[in-house]
């Protein structure tokens, strides 16, 4: 019974809105140089990491085992692939718990994330921050819009 659940939700699609929150790292550089009188030249650099909080949401489609993720875009490094927001996402693997997959941002970057089926949680966890949030889900062909 399960199984025939999970397989009709792939071959009929699966769409979330999931507004949530999240951490933007990224890492800031000083650099400092003075010259003497005589020529010599002392310089430093110091990097820090930052986190700054966020309030986004995050849209996932999928559809026939083949899922494409829009994440906020605070996530995203200004290095990135994808096409109008969305990522194709890798190593999908949807059960009747739990979908999980990686969001290929560049070649460096690809992001884990985990959506509980249960309550609805998603987490997006990566080397420039992280998201989490609630999702919900939707019929794109009858969703009442706001106005």
């Amino acid at each position: 019974m399960l199984l025939i659940v999970v397989l009709a939700a792939e071959a009929v699609g699966l769409h979330l809105i999931c507004p949530g929150q999240g951490l933007d790292t990224k890492v800031g550089v000083a650099t400092a140089q003075t010259y003497s009188s005589n020529g010599t030249m002392a310089g430093a650099s110091v990097y820090q990491r930052r986190a700054l909080s966020f309030d986004d949401q995050l849209e996932i489609d999928i559809s026939g085992g083949v899922g494409r993720v829009r994440l906020p875009r605070r996530l995203v490094t200004p290095i990135h692939g994808g096409k109008d927001g969305w990522y194709d996402v890798k190593d999908l693997v949807i059960g009747p718990d739990a979908i999980d997959a990686k969001v290929p941002i560049n070649f460096t970057n690809s992001p884990r994330m985990h959506i509980n089926r249960i309550t609805g949680s998603v987490a997006v966890e990566g080397r420039d921050g992280s998201f989490s949030g609630t999702c919900q889900a939707y019929d794109p062909a009858s969703v009442k819009h706001a106005f």
